[in-house]
Formats: C-alpha cells, sequence, structure tokens
C-alpha cells in the first residue's frame, strides 16, 4: 500500500524534508492541488477587482459632487422678497384641505420608509417601467404577495438611499381620525428629491438595500436599473442640457464662485419618484408636492431646473400641466427584449416568435428651467 503524506507537508516550505527524493504524488493529486489553487486564486482576484472598482467609484463619486458649483445645503441669500412671498406659503410642515379631508405635507421620517415603500408598490404594480426592471413575463397583480413585497423593497431602497444620501422624501399624510397613527393608509402621496451635484452614491445604495432588489431581479434586474437604464437616461439629459447651454445663477454658486459655468445634468435638482396613494388618487396632491418642491428649490437654489423621468403617458400629461417639458419626444429602453407594456418574453422560443412586439419601454426625459415661474404666476393671480 502506498505511504500517504499530508497536503500540508507538500504545501509548507520548511516541511520539504519530510518528502523522500523520490516521492511523486498521483497525477489526480497534482490536478486537484493545481484546481485548489486555482479556486482560492480566482477568488482572491475577484474580491481585489471587488474592491478597487469600489474604491474607484467611491472616489469618483466624491470628485463629481466637488465638482458641483451649485450651493443647495443652505437657504439661499437672495434678495428677491417677491419670491420669499410666492415660495413661504410651502415651506413645510403646511395643512391642505381636498375635498372634506385634510392633509399635512412635511417630510418623511425615517421610521416611515417603510410605510411609504409599500403604498408605492400598490401605486406602481402596473407600471411598465418596474415590469421591466423585475424581469416578469405577465402583469402583476396586488393579489400576487412575491411580486407585490419585491416592488416594494425596490420603492423602500430608492427612499432610503434618498434619504440618507443627502436627499429629501416629502410626503402628504391623512389627518383622519379613523386611521391608526401607524397606519400606512395615512401616506397619501410621497415624493423623492435629490439636490444639485447629489445623485444614488454606491455605498448609500449598499445601505439602502440594493442587494435586496438584486437577491429579488437577479443580475438582469440590476444591469438593466443601474446600467441601461442610467446610460440611456443620462444620456438623453446632456444632450438637452449641451444644447441649451445655460449658465449657473450668481445665486446659487458656491462661495469663492464667480467664475460663469454651464450648467450641466448633474447640476439640476432631479425628481426621483412621486406618487399618490390609490386611496387617494384625483385630490391634486401630486401637484401640492411638486409646488412644495418648486418653493424648496427657488429658496435653496434659485433659478436651477428640475429634471425627472415619466414612465407613463399619464404622468407625463400631468408634468407637462405643472411646466416641464419634454427633452426629446420619446426615450426608449430594452428594444428587442420587452414590450411597451414592460413585459418580457419567457424564454428563446417565446422571443422569437414575439420579435416584432418587442419594440421597447417608452419613457420620457423631462426638465422645467424655471421651476418658481409658475408659482409667481399663481401669486399674481391671487392678487388680482
Amino acid at each position: 500500500m502506498p505511504q500517504q503524506y499530508p497536503l500540508a507537508a507538500v504545501l509548507t516550505d520548511n516541511c520539504l524534508d519530510c518528502i523522500p527524493w523520490n516521492y511523486h504524488p498521483p497525477l489526480s493529486h497534482n490536478f486537484k492541488l493545481d484546481q485548489n489553487q486555482s479556486l482560492l486564486s480566482g477568488a482572491a482576484f475577484l474580491y481585489l477587482f471587488f474592491a478597487i472598482s469600489l474604491g474607484v467609484l467611491i472616489v469618483a463619486e466624491y470628485m463629481m459632487a466637488m465638482a458641483t458649483s451649485i450651493q443647495a445645503d443652505s437657504p439661499s441669500t437672495s434678495s428677491d422678497s417677491q419670491g420669499q412671498t410666492f415660495t413661504s406659503m410651502y415651506a413645510v410642515p403646511f395643512t391642505v384641505t381636498k375635498g372634506t379631508e385634510t392633509f399635512t405635507v412635511r417630510e418623511a421620517r425615517r421610521d416611515e420608509l417603510g410605510d411609504i415603500g409599500w403604498v408605492a408598490a400598490e401605486a406602481f404594480i402596473n407600471n411598465a417601467m418596474a415590469y421591466y426592471f423585475s424581469g416578469t413575463t405577465k402583469p402583476m397583480q396586488v393579489t400576487d404577495k412575491s411580486a407585490l413585497r419585491s416592488l416594494y423593497e425596490f420603492y423602500y431602497f430608492l427612499f432610503k438611499t434618498c434619504a440618507i444620501g443627502g436627499g429629501r422624501a416629502v410626503v402628504a399624510v391623512s389627518e383622519s381620525k379613523t386611521d391608526s397613527d401607524l397606519s400606512k393608509n395615512r401616506i397619501a402621496a410621497a415624493a423623492c428629491w435629490y439636490p444639485p451635484g447629489k445623485r444614488i452614491k454606491t455605498m448609500n445604495a449598499l445601505r439602502g438595500g440594493i442587494v435586496r432588489c438584486l437577491w429579488n431581479w437577479g443580475f438582469q434586474g440590476f444591469d438593466r436599473m443601474a446600467n441601461e437604464y442610467t446610460k440611456i437616461t443620462h444620456g438623453t439629459f446632456k444632450r438637452s442640457f449641451d444644447s441649451r447651454a445655460i449658465e449657473i445663477p450668481a445665486a446659487s454658486m458656491r462661495k469663492g464662485g464667480g467664475k460663469k459655468i454651464s450648467l450641466k445634468e448633474s447640476d439640476s435638482w432631479y425628481l426621483q419618484a412621486m406618487f399618490s396613494s390609490k386611496r387617494f388618487e384625483g385630490r391634486g396632491l401630486m401637484a401640492t408636492l411638486m409646488r412644495e418642491g418648486y418653493a424648496y428649490a427657488h429658496r435653496k437654489a434659485p433659478g436651477i431646473p428640475i429634471t425627472l423621468d415619466a414612465t407613463s403617458a399619464r404622468a407625463r400629461d400631468r408634468y407637462m400641466h405643472l411646466g416641464y417639458e419634454l427633452m426629446e419626444p420619446v426615450t426608449i429602453i430594452g428594444a428587442g427584449k420587452a414590450t411597451p407594456i414592460g413585459l418580457s418574453p419567457s424564454n428563446k422560443t417565446e422571443k422569437r416568435k414575439r420579435q416584432a412586439e418587442l419594440t421597447g419601454v417608452p419613457y420620457w426625459c423631462m426638465v422645467n428651467w424655471d421651476p418658481s415661474r409658475l408659482l409667481e404666476i399663481e401669486s399674481q393671480e391671487r392678487k388680482l
């Protein structure tokens, strides 16, 4: 029976003396050893690559944040008394009455993010972009707990990442006494905003729960969200801002800045998400939250545009009514991969058969170049 030698003796330099000079391990032994070393080397390389990539992303994001010339971290020092008048009525917290119900508009609390996520999931249960990100092959239903849960975790991620990343989450809360103070039924509408120079950052995405979205929708969903959607949308925004070539207003420049700089897309305010609860649709709460956003933006950094992307024709028309214009007639994502309502084919055979239907998901990149204009007009009309 051949003599056996421990693997440690083979691998450790100071144990080489215990191996006979004429010892030759079996071929299978060498193969296993080389395979283990390859696996270890591969894993180490992946960890190193991930660490370096993460470091590069963090440094790049920091440099981009520092590069913005917009000052939006403190109230504007603008002496525009008229501006202060027409924006002060939307300073949170404030109450509005819609029909027989009263709502309080205020910044969301951290412990409300879960409730916001559930209400958003119900509001976007039939959204084409959500379908496309998830890779679903059939329409979602509110009664489908798994689908609803995945949407909840996506919108919880968006709002939490915004809250911890320097953005604002604003809610309209029903003051009805019939609802429990802790019930999600009190969340009537919500919006999350990113100020100039701030967008979703890598570390904040990890803290916000992007891993759960990755678990639910896989690498395909992650790639569609983080790469495809970001690249297409950013390209549309960039073309629009490059063609406009607007200079940053002096009142919004950082201290010490006097140099004329053209606005970039990242210098704008960005509306990440806005919705109203299905229970409170048709009350005009989204319009109220939009006006609150206009007023806040004017107080913080006057003259800076607001950007967004509408993922339905209905939302597009609402936003146009509130002063937004289209950057381009339409933007398409997922051409050759999904239908206009965001559904993906279930397999390659179905994909070949339905190729003509897979024209992609339309959405609309929009901008309001002068957000305070709407408030100013309404203020003047009230005085007449």
